[in-house]
């Protein structure tokens, strides 16, 4: 079959104008006016969101105890955190916190005389460096910017315009650096406040929602699509004798129209947005399996091979038809 048949990763053609969500529900429309197809209705819901406990402390400092450390930064530094509610900060708060923490406690332990005082800090210290890791998670699932991409988007990609892209994919590469330091247990190596300022990068930013959107989208209809197109008898229909029917010719022009033509290359624009995602994404989520599956090329299910798929076996029923039908496509 000729090479116009294969879903290429790297076609860049751009020639939709529509928005992709327009030009599916004409292409499935258009094949339901010349043969009967049942309703496609796509709802794809939200995304499974993991679940991650608050780690909680299990060494704590008296008023007492903190007066002995107002002569350090640490000190000040705790007793900030105490007058702002720390016990309801928000999720990136807590991380900045342990941050600081850990990154001030050693000096602080090293001018301390007491040893009780000395050996609490100390504690405190170890347990906030392994509180971490966790709490950088409980972050990723909780703040209200991740939290925003697991709900449906009502606008899809636009292949032309991706508003947002540069900015969103440099915050989420300055916060897998900041994870895998974290893993490494490399905290000096770490910013907390620049935290913040990759977080206001996300921060009414829709590339990510909408490049899931669109994905998702895209591949429950080019499922449902194919389902629907799977329970045509081809031979007693469009096709007897081998031969392509009036109605064959046009379903064929129709798959030209909008599958080739538009929608085959907005999918191709959606893997390269994938492409550039699933590494970042994936060292980002790597402990919230729910999340890195997402964007994991080796797994099937990921949604670019999930994409892939759904479009290969789109491709291939027409293919069918075309053997079938002894038809060319021009």
């Amino acid at each position: 079959m000729r090479l116009w048949l294969l879903v290429s990763v790297l076609l860049l053609h751009v020639g939709c104008t529509k928005q992709p969500t327009e030009v599916n529900k004409e292409y499935v429309s258009r094949l339901a006016n010349v043969k009967v197809l049942a309703p496609i209705r796509v709802d794809i819901g939200k995304l499974p969101r993991p679940t991650q406990n608050l780690p909680q402390s299990t060494v704590t400092i008296s008023l007492l105890e903190l007066n002995q450390l107002m002569h350090c930064t640490l000190g000040q530094h705790i007793a900030e955190h105490n007058s702002q509610l720390g016990k309801v900060a928000q999720p990136s708060e807590r991380v900045k916190y342990n941050l600081k923490f850990v990154n001030l406690a050693p000096e602080c332990i090293n001018s301390l005389s007491s040893t009780e005082i000395k050996d609490k800090l100390t504690d405190a210290l170890i347990e906030k460096r392994e509180n971490i890791s966790t709490l950088f998670n409980y972050m990723l699932i909780n703040e209200s910017e991740f939290q925003r991409f697991t709900i449906p988007s009502f606008v899809h990609l636009d292949h032309l315009h991706s508003t947002g892209k540069h900015d969103y994919l440099s915050a989420l590469t300055a916060l897998s650096k900041i994870k895998t330091n974290i893993n490494t247990k490399s905290f000096s190596e770490i910013a907390p406040e620049n935290l913040t300022a990759e977080l206001q990068k996300l921060r009414h930013n829709d590339y990510l929602r909408q490049v899931i959107t669109s994905t998702r989208y895209q591949i429950t209809f080019n499922t449902l699509l194919s389902q629907h197109l799977n329970n045509l008898d081809l031979p007693s229909t469009l096709c007897k004798n081998n031969q392509a029917s009036d109605t064959a010719v046009i379903m064929s022009n129709i798959f030209q129209k909008f599958y080739i033509n538009q929608l085959q290359p907005y999918q191709s624009s959606l893997q390269s947005e994938l492409l550039l995602l699933n590494p970042i994404m994936f060292t980002l989520y790597e402990d919230l399996p729910l999340i890195a599956d997402l964007f994991n090329g080796s797994n099937p299910a990921s949604l670019l091979n999930q994409l892939k798929q759904s479009a290969v076996a789109h491709v291939k029923w027409w293919q069918t038809f075309y053997q079938t039908c002894d038809l060319r496509p021009y």
